[in-house]
């Protein structure tokens, strides 16, 4: 009787088990672009861009476009807002600028660590969220933002790596 009441009791939390299971991320044997959504089609053609150390000289980004970015060390960038993380030693990063025609939910995307922050006259933009990128590909995180028009600086910084590749998609 009490090997009947086990088994019973083993096979009413079986499927239990298996719904949290299925709610768990694919695992990938390695990250691939291949199908990425087509409103990520930016991601896979990149163009290479070295941020600005300076607010004045800082090149123009376009949502919809990716690029190879190659960083500069902090100690050498002169951001025009202090982060809302402090600076970390011997990491990199550099100063983008956005200029928006339109305005919307545009989402930054990194494919390593950094940290990301958006000014607009003078003041961080809060971002509205926060994710990774889609699932088993290179995308490490996204940030959005909800943006008037205008003109807008992006700040990196406390990237471990000189190298960086980014994004910016209108979502």
């Amino acid at each position: 009787m009490m090997r009947v009441g086990l088994i019973l009791a083993i096979t009413a939390f079986a499927p239990l088990a298996h719904a949290e299971d299925a709610t768990k991320p694919a695992t990938c044997a390695a990250p691939s672009d291949d199908n990425l959504p087509a409103s990520w089609a930016a991601w896979k053609a990149t163009q290479s861009l070295v941020p600005a150390t300076d607010a004045a000289k800082s090149p123009d980004v376009t949502p919809g476009h990716a690029y190879a970015l190659t960083l500069s060390p902090v100690a050498q960038i002169i951001y025009p807002v202090s982060a809302d993380k402090p600076l970390v030693a011997n990491t990199f990063g550099g100063l983008l600028s956005l200029k928006l025609a339109e305005g919307g939910t545009y989402g930054i995307a990194l494919d390593g660590k950094a940290w990301i922050d958006v000014v607009k006259d003078g003041a961080i933009v809060k971002s509205v969220s926060h994710d990774h990128g889609p699932a088993c590909t290179t995308v490490r995180k996204t940030v959005d933002f909800k943006l008037d028009p205008g003109l807008y600086a992006i700040q990196i910084a406390n990237a471990p790596v000189a190298n960086l590749k980014l994004a910016i998609i209108s979502k």
